[in-house]
C-alpha cells in the first residue's frame, strides 16, 4: 500500500493479486486496545447507529466524495457483517444510510443486493489477518450489474482482508471494470494524524471531542428514523 492526500480525503492504493485499487477514507481509526481517541469513539457510535454520528459521518462522506469524479455509471455496494448473507434496499444499518444518501445526492446507484455471502461467518474482529483470510476465502459472491465502475463502501478498513475478498468476488464476474473503495477510516494504532484532520459538513463539524452543530436543526432525512 502507499498513500497520499487527495483534497480533504485521504487516499491510498491497495494491491490485490498484482492489481492496485484506489481506497478513499476520511480519517484514521485507533482501536480501543491501542488507547483512547475521540474520533475513533465516534466511529464506534456510527457502527452502533447513534443518530448524530450516523448523520455527521454520512454528511462529511458525501460532501467529500462529490469532489471525486466517479462518473454517471457508478454502482455502490457495501461490505456485509459476519451475520449477514445478503443486504437489500430495505436493510437498515448505518452503512445502508450512507449508501442511500450517496444515491440521493446522485453519486451513483446504491445496489447492496448485488453482493452476497454463501454463508454466515465468525466475527473477524479479533482474528489475525491470516485467520481472516481463511474465514473469508470464497465466501463473497457478486451478481452482475450493468455498470463500468463499482464503489465498495465500508466503515473501517482494518487489515484490508474483507475489501480484498469483495474485490476478488467482483473480479470473478467483471474482470475489466473499474473498482474503487471507500471507508470512513483506515486503521492506525496511533492515529496521530487525526490531530490535523478537519471534518466538516454543512450541518456538522468535528471539534476534537464530539460533533458540533453548524445549524440549529439537523437535515430532515427519511431513512434515519428506521435505524
Amino acid at each position: 500500500m502507499y498513500s497520499f492526500a487527495f483534497m480533504a480525503l485521504q487516499l491510498q492504493h491497495i494491491e490485490v493479486q498484482g492489481e492496485y485499487f484506489t481506497h478513499y477514507y476520511l480519517c484514521n481509526y485507533r482501536p480501543r486496545s491501542a488507547g483512547s481517541d475521540q474520533l475513533s469513539e465516534s466511529l464506534i457510535k456510527f457502527k452502533e447507529c447513534r443518530r448524530i454520528d450516523v448523520e455527521a459521518w454520512t454528511e462529511c462522506s458525501v460532501l467529500e466524495l462529490t469532489k471525486v469524479r466517479f462518473g454517471e455509471d457508478l454502482k455502490i455496494i457495501r461490505a456485509l457483517s459476519s451475520e449477514e448473507t445478503k443486504a437489500t434496499k430495505s436493510s437498515r444499518t448505518a452503512m445502508d444510510w450512507l449508501g442511500h444518501r450517496m444515491e440521493k445526492e446522485n453519486l451513483g446507484r446504491y445496489r447492496p443486493d448485488a453482493l452476497f455471502k454463501l454463508n454466515k461467518i465468525r466475527s473477524i474482529k479479533r482474528l489475525s489477518k491470516a485467520e481472516r483470510e481463511v474465514e473469508l476465502e470464497g465466501v463473497y459472491q457478486f451478481e452482475h450489474v450493468d455498470s463500468t465502475h463499482i464503489l465498495v463502501i465500508d466503515d473501517i478498513l482494518t487489515t484490508g482482508t474483507t475489501m480484498k475478498a469483495i474485490v476478488l468476488a467482483i473480479r470473478q464476474v467483471l474482470p475489466e471494470w473499474k473498482i474503487s473503495l471507500f471507508t470512513l477510516a483506515n486503521t492506525d494504532h496511533q492515529a496521530i494524524l487525526n490531530r490535523d484532520i478537519a471534518l466538516e459538513g454543512n450541518t456538522y463539524s468535528w471539534n476534537d471531542e464530539d460533533w458540533a452543530m453548524n445549524v440549529n436543526e439537523p437535515l430532515n432525512f427519511t431513512i434515519i428514523s428506521s435505524l
